[in-house]
């Protein structure tokens, strides 16, 4: 069903399901390739870094890799090798609909959603007797159910998290005059202040603290740039407590002081 660059110790054929455990050589780089189905990668032992056009990520035991049919894509294992568990599939051999296999779009990883269903897995791969490919069908239809339903809950997340954080910067943005009271921002939002700022810290990637002045940074040089406020009026607008409080930070972040800036800009 599905190219493998490694020993392949064991090979089960289960329904619409193909697993197999893969034993790859420590320092193996594979050329890039693709694959014709879906793919599950669960990693046992060892570690591998993989990548496509779009992303990379490192793989070490206990994590599962996701390839959507047709990823373009390269291994390259640490020096000790690694041992993985692959579930490959052809999505239109099973009752999945469109909307449910986007969760499978782009290359993606996260920790083993369900490690009892994985370790029984293992097992009716090792020990094959005449139920196991119908055992073994089964185990892989809760894995790769629940690990979908764990893609559309990280999707729902991020979602979330980006609408609520440009929310927030917006607010900070009309208001940055103002010191931002986080408790009230939060409780404008519905949420519990510490979610804003994990929210907001993994949207924007900074905190709100920074990211307000940097903003007031940015709005002083536009003041100072395309009026003939002082640098002291300019301050005040953009929300500094004096003008003395603008320069320390404007120096911290620019590197320069606001009035070397109005003279000289950036260079």
């Amino acid at each position: 069903m599905t190219a493998c660059f490694g020993r392949q110790n064991r090979l089960l054929r289960a329904g619409a399901f193909e697993v197999s455990e893969t034993v790859h050589q420590g320092g193996l780089v594979t050329p890039r390739h693709e694959h014709s189905c879906a793919c599950l990668h669960f990693v046992l032992e060892g570690e591998y870094r993989e990548s496509s056009a779009k992303t990379w990520l490192c793989a070490g035991p206990g994590s599962v890799v996701t390839k959507p049919p047709g990823l373009t894509h390269s291994n390259r294992f640490g020096t000790s090798g690694a041992r993985t568990l692959r579930i490959a599939f052809d999505p239109s051999s099973l009752d999945i609909d469109r909307r449910a296999m986007d969760e499978w779009n782009g290359l993606s990883q996260s920790e083993a959603p369900d490690a009892a269903a994985l370790c029984r897995l293992q097992t009716e791969v090792r020990r094959p007797d005449d139920l196991t490919p119908v055992v073994a069908e089964g185990l892989c239809s809760v894995l790769v159910g629940t690990l979908m339903r764990v893609r559309r809950h990280e999707r729902c997340t991020r979602r979330e998290t980006a609408r609520l954080g440009e929310r927030c910067a917006a607010v900070l943005l009309d208001s940055l005059e103002s010191t931002p009271d986080l408790d009230a921002l939060a409780a404008s939002f519905g949420v519990h202040r510490s979610t804003l700022c994990r929210a907001f810290q993994a949207h924007h990637g900074c905190s709100v603290g920074a990211f307000v002045r940097a903003a007031r940074v940015r709005r002083v040089i536009r003041l100072i740039e395309d009026s003939d406020l002082s640098v002291a009026q300019a301050a005040a607008r953009a929300g500094f407590a004096d003008q003395s409080h603008c320069t320390r930070v404007f120096r911290a972040v620019t590197g320069t002081t606001p009035s070397r800036w109005r003279g000289q800009g950036p260079g």
